[in-house]
């Protein structure tokens, strides 16, 4: 008998209604955030629409999710071979280079 592998999890992504219509609109692909979460093991991102970008969780030891990185829509289309998607006026405020997780090329 054939072993099945197990079936890969999908990472939730919590968007507002109306801010999912908005990344649409710009050219978001959510496919962009699945492949990123397998990369960095991220399990739950929240969308925050004033700055236009993504909070990435990870699970602790305990299993509950702990907050660990921030990535906005213009560099997560720039990771994945896009373009700048729209102006981003309020910006996060970026963890020391020793706490980042996510690696950019141009960082």
């Amino acid at each position: 008998m054939t072993e099945k592998k197990p079936r890969a999890k999908k990472i939730k992504v919590q968007i507002e209604k109306g801010d999912q219509a908005k990344l649409e609109k710009i050219g978001l692909k959510m496919d962009w955030l699945q492949s990123l979460g397998k990369q960095y093991g991220f399990v739950y991102y929240e969308y925050l629409a004033k700055f236009k970008a993504f909070r990435c969780y990870q699970n602790d030891k305990e299993g509950n999710k702990q907050h660990r990185a921030w990535i906005d829509v213009n560099e997560l289309s720039m990771i994945n071979g896009g373009r700048r998607l729209t102006e981003i006026n309020l910006k996060y405020q970026r963890p020391p280079k020793s706490r980042q997780i996510i690696e950019l090329p141009w960082s």
